[in-house]
């Protein structure tokens, strides 16, 4: 079985040949470590790749959309959450990339997988909730609420 790295590398020597040329490729993968705070894709969940390639003078476009699933815990009631991801994605490959503008293009290859990797992370929630009125902890806490401190008077 090749490793989600490989199944991410495309080759496209033959579209940087003909300005224009498209075409479609479907990918299902599952990548690790992609976590953000309490929020994560859990490594055996597949993502979903929904790639359009369209060539251009100097490089590849790439786009389309991703989808896949992520859990967490509630910032309120720290019960569990999941979500469906739906980030799309929209880079160019170059030879001769600018950073944080387009990214590389070796050879005659691509690789998707930082692409996908940050579309990802970028759309992990930071501060998940289980539903909108999620009134958080045990609702007995609130009386702390109440509590007043001295600060400072010892």
């Amino acid at each position: 079985m090749a490793s989600p790295r490989d199944a991410l590398i495309m080759r496209v020597g033959s579209m940087l040949r003909r300005s224009g040329d498209q075409r479609d490729e479907v990918f299902d993968v599952c990548l690790d470590d992609l976590v953000v705070l309490e929020s994560r894709v859990p490594s055996d969940a597949p993502i979903h790749f929904d790639a359009h390639l369209e060539s251009l003078n100097e490089g590849v476009v790439v786009s389309g959309p991703l989808t896949c699933t992520w859990v967490g815990r509630c910032r309120r009631c720290l019960g569990p959450v999941t979500g469906t991801l739906r980030p799309t994605v929209h880079e160019i490959f170059v030879r001769d990339p600018v950073e944080g503008e387009t990214r590389p293009l070796a050879g005659d290859q691509l690789d998707l997988e930082p692409v996908v990797r940050d579309a990802v992370l970028l759309e992990l929630p930071l501060a998940p909730l289980c539903r909108p009125d999620c009134v958080g902890l045990d609702p007995r806490w609130a009386g702390l609420d109440r509590l007043q401190l001295d600060a400072g008077n010892d």
